[in-house]
């Protein structure tokens, strides 16, 4: 597989699953689990025991197609050369070193070595680096992502360390490419149970985030609060619901839905318009469901009742679920903290 199919077979999964284990036998029954579970990418570290075998084997076994194996805790060209020549697909390391860049070009391996600082960024990507292991992310958290991205919006960043199912959601909307996951995607098998980590796996490619319902007193006797929340908030009445919701979030997106989905979408487009915040706003158009909004918001413009988007409020459209990220990322980096801010009390929502 050439080395812009292995890059693009990454950041279209999103996931990277770590394997770092005391056994080779546990690190081939995890990537078992991991490639039932729908991980297209799986790194073994050499930590493991016989990692230049396990990759072999594991690279023997799976298809770049089904899932492709790379090596991680690669520190030298010696241990490089070694995965290569044992098929690992790309190279992982936890810091930058100029010998291993200059073999992984070589020989057009994809090479992601880890970065803490800003100039680490610039150092990996004059190296070759495309896509940039941020280590360690339980230290860094999601914010030093989106920091450097601000000054450096090219750099491709992937977050190693302290990523889990309950945090993935920010990582990304920090602007990470792709998750490295490891000691909470393979916990279970410290107990035997990788039928968990199958789970998991699932869960973090179709999900990847944490999911918070919010929802009014008067309306859990009357309305199912989400049951796959991992938060659940109550609030003493829809005042308080709108002004939670707005102060959690980041962007707003518009799913298909009734007259209370419409009546917030046309909320916070107003207070977009009147200059109160300037989060990005999207509705998901699936199967057309808001094209008929959209004519008569296409109408008020000609009448001169809505401004235009350069103007006023520039609407974003996503026709398919999966495209809703990656046009919130476009202009989510342009909003300041400041301008996300509502310069309204929450009694006059």
């Amino acid at each position: 597989m050439l080395k812009l199919q292995v890059l693009s077979r990454i950041v279209e999964s999103g996931l990277v699953a770590i394997i770092r284990t005391n056994s080779a036998e546990q690190a081939a029954r995890i990537a078992e689990a991991c490639a039932q579970g729908g991980v297209a990418a799986l790194e073994v570290t050499f930590t493991v025991p016989g990692a230049a075998g396990v990759i072999g084997d594991l690279a023997k076994r799976y298809k770049p197609e089904e899932m492709v194996i790379g090596a991680g805790t690669v520190l030298d060209p010696e241990t490089a050369r070694a995965a290569l020549l044992a098929g690992a697909q790309f190279l992982v390391s936890p810091a930058l070193n100029g010998e291993t860049a200059r073999l992984a070009n070589r020989y057009q391996i994809p090479y992601m070595p880890g970065a803490g600082t800003a100039r680490e960024v610039v150092e990996a990507m004059e190296c070759g680096a495309e896509i940039i292991k941020v280590f360690p992310g339980e230290t860094l958290g999601p914010t030093f992502i989106k920091a450097v991205k601000a000054p450096l919006p090219q750099a491709s960043l992937m977050p190693t360390g302290g990523v889990s199912l309950e945090n993935a959601g920010t990582w990304i909307a920090a602007g990470a490419v792709a998750l490295g996951v490891g000691g909470n995607l393979i916990a279970g098998a410290k107990t035997g149970d990788y039928a968990s980590i199958n789970r998991l796996a699932s869960a973090v490619i179709d999900h990847g985030g944490t999911a918070t319902g919010i929802i009014p007193e008067f309306l859990t006797a009357k309305e199912r609060p989400l049951r796959l929340a991992q938060e659940q908030i109550i609030t003493r009445d829809m005042h308080e619901r709108k002004q939670t919701m707005f102060n959690r979030a980041d962007a707003f997106v518009a799913l298909p839905g009734g007259i209370g989905t419409l009546e917030e979408l046309i909320e916070q487009m107003t207070w977009a318009q009147l200059g109160r915040h300037k989060k990005p706003i999207l509705i998901a158009n699936i199967n057309g469901f808001w094209d008929p909004l959209l004519v008569l918001l296409d109408h008020m413009r000609v009448l001169a009742l809505v401004p235009p988007p350069a103007k006023g409020v520039e609407l974003l459209v996503a026709d398919r679920i999966d495209d809703i990220l990656p046009k919130l990322r476009e202009v989510a980096f342009a909003v300041s903290d400041a301008q996300k801010e509502m310069a309204v009390p929450a009694e006059r929502m």
